[in-house]
């Protein structure tokens, strides 16, 4: 029996966008499906979002630091100084910013590409056809693509509902609004939030991190999160680890969190504890799909349990990785409209994080490589203060760290440093076309720059295998002895 459609994308998400328009380009006949409040709630609000406001509080110890060492004067209007912002502008900016990434994938420039642009909510049926209903209307297609919404995960905490909260999703808009708080306290330390307690201390709020593991970050490398850790703690945030949350009261209008012994005042709480799936309306059971907490259950192909849905953007540790959800996108995509062969490989991939210093890596982090490879791992690091480029701007703070085979091959990378999220690409791409090592060693990169960084972690590597070969030594010694001796 014919079906109406080649694919029905389910989700409005910046994945969900990119899909249903790479499907229109390639002549599909594509629906696609989003909630009625899309307008409201925008594709790319999250993720934009949080990148615009780690800018803003980089621009802002910017402005501190040049008024520190004279370069600017001091600002002329009362109460001015570089930690005060207005937040109803901040929202306004955003709301721009926003704005102007989303118009790629708008529903008009999709709609112009053939696109039919759904604004309802909906869910499969199993009777009395398979079809993803929305309204009173049954769509019917080839292939469907979940390109998955997510939300943020709230614990049971006695008190939180009640007390009143905020996410790292909602928090600039909530505060738009009403008068700043003084003080935040951070629950939970997802990416999102290690984000957001850098912005706020340097827009002069007090900020306590409460962590239930025993450092931030736990999924990324130890050394590069202790780095990192240390680092907000000397600009200010109190960092609790291994501490559990037992209540949430609310005092005087102040807002009272127990944390392990301590009572901890504040005037407005963030939860920040990762983001899970939101499929509970989608009737995936009427589908065949399986699913849990920890998303919708999918092969490497990425179909789901059933073969004719597929599925991208689970949530991955807590990270806000849309660029990973786009790569699943496009493999969904030609598995949908050809034939289901092409198969995800995430080695390569990247994640980041828009602190400052940045934070990314890709790859194995050095207990995983040596688990698995043993002692033939080896481990090159070098600081960003050997850098000129990081003196003038007075960016020392970072840390270059590869995983490497002994035979040459590129493991992982770790970078926390300036332009790390640029840098990482270089590494990310040289997994993907499996270079080795020498192949970064050997690359002439311009001076003075960040990308330096790369050329001087990997010519360790060629060091460390010269001074590892003595054959090798005694030929070049012996070899350039003889040549001094027939010299001119």
């Amino acid at each position: 029996m014919s079906v109406e459609y080649d694919l029905v994308v389910v989700g409005g998400t910046p994945a969900g966008g990119y899909v249903a328009r790479m499907a229109a380009e390639f002549k599909a006949r594509v629906a696609w499906v989003v909630p009625e409040d899309w307008g409201n709630q925008g594709l790319a609000s999250e993720w934009i979002s949080h990148a615009a406001l780690a800018h803003l509080g980089k621009v802002t110890e910017q402005a501190y630091q040049s008024q520190q060492l004279g370069w600017l004067g001091q600002t002329t209007e009362a109460g001015a100084s570089p930690g005060s912002v207005q937040w109803s502008g901040v929202e306004q900016w955003l709301q721009r910013i926003v704005s102007n990434w989303e118009e790629q994938n708008s529903p008009t420039v999709l709609s112009a590409l053939g696109v039919e642009v759904i604004f309802s909510a909906g869910q499969f049926c199993r009777r009395p056809r398979f079809a993803f209903t929305v309204s009173d209307r049954l769509i019917r297609s080839r292939s469907y693509l979940l390109a998955l919404e997510s939300h943020p995960f709230i614990p049971d905490i006695p008190g939180l509902s009640s007390v009143g909260f905020l996410t790292t999703t909602g928090f600039p808009q909530a505060i738009a609004n009403q008068a700043m708080p003084e003080t935040v306290v951070i629950l939970g330390g997802d990416p999102t939030g290690i984000e957001l307690a850098q912005t706020l201390i340097r827009l002069n709020i007090q900020v306590t991190l409460v962590l239930g593991s025993d450092r931030i970050l736990p999924h990324e490398d130890a050394e590069v999160a202790f780095l990192l850790q240390a680092q907000l703690e000397a600009i200010g945030v109190r960092i609790l680890t291994n501490t559990p949350v037992a209540q949430v009261r609310e005092i005087e209008q102040k807002k009272w969190v127990q944390a392990g012994n301590q009572a901890i005042a504040a005037d407005e709480i963030v939860v920040a504890m990762g983001q899970q799936p939101h499929v509970e309306s989608l009737n995936l059971e009427a589908a065949g799909v399986e699913w849990s907490s920890q998303g919708v259950w999918c092969n490497q192909k990425r179909q789901t349990t059933n073969p004719r849905v597929y599925v991208c953007g689970n949530p991955i540790a807590g990270y806000l990785a849309p660029h990973v959800a786009q790569y699943e996108a496009a493999i969904a995509l030609k598995n949908a409209l050809f034939f289901p062969r092409y198969r995800a490989n995430y080695q390569g991939i990247p994640t980041t994080l828009a602190t400052d210093p940045a934070l990314a890596r890709v790859g194995l982090t050095e207990p995983e490589a040596r688990q698995r490879y043993g002692k033939d791992v080896l481990v090159l690091r070098q600081d960003f203060k050997s850098l000129a480029l990081a003196q003038i701007r007075a960016e020392t703070t970072g840390l270059c760290k590869l995983v490497v085979h002994r035979n040459g091959s590129i493991l992982g990378a770790h970078i926390l440093g300036s332009e790390a999220s640029e840098l990482i690409a270089v590494i990310a791409l040289a997994m993907r076309q499996n270079l080795k090592i020498d192949a970064i060693a050997d690359l002439a990169i311009p001076s003075p720059t960040f990308a330096e960084i790369l050329s001087q972690t990997a010519t360790a590597w060629q060091l460390h295998r010269f001074k590892h070969n003595s054959m090798w030594q005694n030929f070049l010694e012996a070899w350039l002895n003889f040549r001094r001796s027939w010299s001119s």
